[in-house]
């Protein structure tokens, strides 16, 4: 657990290689918990090794095949080393062992954007504002409004960022596109 908690700390502070190594640590103490996989996995794919990550994940599954962070970061992974398709069944799996998880449907959504399948990406990304409500994650509303202008559905696309700038307002991103 300690391993964990220095990680995120580490995480959270940008120090990413140095919080991979405390994950590493905790999947080294506790080789059967998911979450101790989980982070692993998540911080390799945030350093761009999604090569490593993928079998770190899957660990995370093995150790708890309902944990739908899990398949969502290794649907990512999946994703960002060209394997879409594969990638889409993992985004799947995650909203069936969790459909009120937000992060599901985010990634789902915003992969779905990046494959010009706006259509689909608009309904998932709906999902994940409809999850978050607003809790504040800008991120999904800014996803949703690279969707709306994709689709043309400009109106609808300022009021996204709009929403994004507002409960964002370091949001440079949102600021961008809201223009």
């Amino acid at each position: 657990y300690m391993w964990i908690e220095w990680g995120r700390v580490l995480e959270k502070q940008g120090q990413l290689t140095e919080a991979l190594t405390k994950y590493r640590k905790a999947t080294e103490v506790n080789s059967k918990d998911a979450w101790n996989w989980n982070h692993y996995g998540s911080t390799l794919r945030a350093l761009g090794r999604n090569q490593e990550a993928v079998p770190a994940l899957e660990r995370a599954i093995e150790c708890d095949s309902k944990n739908s962070v899990a398949w969502c970061h290794l649907g990512a992974a999946l994703f960002d080393l060209g394997q879409r398709q594969e990638a889409l069944k993992k985004f799947i799996q995650a909203a069936e062992c969790d459909s009120k998880d937000f992060y599901v449907w985010l990634f789902w959504g915003h992969s779905l954007y990046k494959m010009e399948q706006h259509l689909e990406a608009k309904e998932k990304l709906h999902m994940a504002v409809k999850l978050i409500g607003n809790a504040g994650h800008s991120l999904a509303w800014t996803y949703l409004g690279e969707v709306h202008l994709a689709l043309d559905m400009n109106a609808e696309a300022l009021d996204n960022f709009r929403k994004a700038t507002e409960l964002n307002p370091k949001d440079e991103y949102a600021w961008f596109l809201w223009g």
